[in-house]
């Protein structure tokens, strides 16, 4: 199984930083809206999905965005990597192999300065 230690480190004022990550338990820039469409498939068909990318209120256009692909319990974790299709808009097409509950992660990365994850589950019948 894939793990990521977390490490807390302030920067600016501590108080600040502080009252920041009370109602955040992710790694998140402020203002981000990350949508991933459709949350339904069907197994042994391919799945077109849209992800759809804010920040603060502003596509994100020139990201880098991947989705990794699991189910609990499973080492495996598949990656499909997204196409800009349009400022903010970014798709791709994945074939779930099973039927079942599937953990769908989306990871945008923009530089240094953005790396946004947002974890969605995907119904494949």
């Amino acid at each position: 199984m894939h793990t990521m230690p977390t490490t807390k480190v302030t920067v600016g004022h501590p108080e600040t930083a502080a009252e920041a990550t009370e109602d955040s338990e992710h790694h998140h820039h402020a203002g981000a809206d990350i949508t991933l469409d459709p949350k339904e498939a069907t197994a042994g068909e391919e799945q077109p999905f849209m992800v759809h990318v804010m920040i603060e209120d502003e596509m994100l256009a020139g990201a880098e965005v991947q989705l990794e692909i699991f189910q609990d319990g499973a080492e495996k974790h598949e990656w499909v990597k997204l196409e800009e299709a349009d400022a903010g808009m970014y798709k791709g097409a994945h074939t779930f192999t099973e039927s079942g509950a599937y953990n769908v992660q989306v990871h945008v990365t923009k530089g240094h300065d953005i790396h946004e994850h947002v974890m969605e589950t995907v119904d494949v019948k």
